[in-house]
């Protein structure tokens, strides 16, 4: 699937076998509404950690996997009262 952001109009390309309603913008980073072809927020963009690209390939069990998606945890301690965790 071929995608023109309607933010800064680069072009994304998104090898994938199913359908989707939102990506981000590898080039902005904002969130577009594929149905509205509309930008709806801007996306902190991960500087840290994160290990595989999106759309990166790999094979696991000779299957074929592709990225479609980082999750990032916040693991900053919480505080409760005198406790930290």
């Amino acid at each position: 699937m071929f995608y023109v952001c309607p933010a800064c109009e680069s072009g994304n390309k998104l090898d994938l076998t199913f359908d989707i309603k939102e990506y981000v913008c590898k080039t902005c980073s904002y969130l577009i509404d594929v149905e509205n072809n509309k930008h709806q927020k801007h996306i902190k963009v991960p500087t840290e950690n994160v290990v595989l690209d999106i759309g990166q390939k790999g094979i696991i069990d000779n299957t074929e996997y592709t990225v479609t998606g980082i999750i990032i945890e916040n693991t900053e301690p919480v505080s409760f009262g005198e406790n930290i965790i």
